[in-house]
C-alpha cells in the first residue's frame, strides 16, 4: 500500500478501495502491506464483500461524504470495477516485515498487488492484542 492511501484509510477518509477484479466473497480481511521504507504489514481491515457498478447503479451506502460521490460522480471507478469497503482496522502490534515474509513464509520478494496470505501468518497473530483505530473504526467489531 502506497502512500497517501494508507493515510487516508487510517483518517478514515477512504473507505473503499477499487480495484478491476473482484476479490471471492469469502475473504474477509485485507492485509495492508507497507511499501519502501516501512516494508511490512502493518495493518489489517475487516472488508464487506465487493459491490460493482452497473450501469448508473451502485450498491454503496451513503452514510459520508465519499460514499455520496460514489454514488453520483464516482471518480474512483476508473481505478476498477470493483469496490470493497473497509469496516474496520486494526494495528498490527507487531508488524510482519518483509524479512518475516521471505524466511518464514515463502515469500520471493514484496507482495504486488492482491495476495492470499498464507495460514501460518493468519495462526500467527493474536487478535486479543490487537489494536482498533480510528473513531469510526474503533465502533465496529471483528466477527
Amino acid at each position: 500500500m502506497r502512500e497517501p492511501y494508507m493515510t487516508q484509510i487510517l483518517e478514515e477518509t477512504k473507505r473503499y478501495e477499487f480495484r478491476k477484479y473482484r476479490m471471492a466473497d469469502t475473504v474477509k480481511r485485507a492485509w495492508f502491506y507497507r511499501v519502501t521504507p516501512i516494508s511490512a504489514i502493518t495493518h489489517v481491515g475487516e472488508i464487506a464483500p465487493s459491490v460493482t457498478r452497473r450501469g448508473d447503479s451502485v450498491t454503496v451506502r451513503k452514510d459520508n461524504l465519499e460514499n455520496e460521490r460514489l454514488v453520483l460522480d464516482i471518480p474512483a471507478w476508473k481505478w476498477g470495477q470493483y469496490a470493497d469497503e473497509i469496516l474496520t482496522v486494526y494495528e498490527l502490534e507487531t508488524p510482519i516485515t518483509l524479512h518475516k515474509l521471505e524466511e518464514k513464509d515463502g515469500f520471493a520478494g514484496p507482495p504486488r498487488g492482491m495476495v492470499y496470505l498464507p495460514d501460518m501468518i493468519k495462526q500467527d497473530v493474536d487478535w486479543e492484542n490487537q489494536k482498533k483505530v480510528g473513531s469510526l473504526w474503533a465502533q465496529r467489531t471483528w466477527n
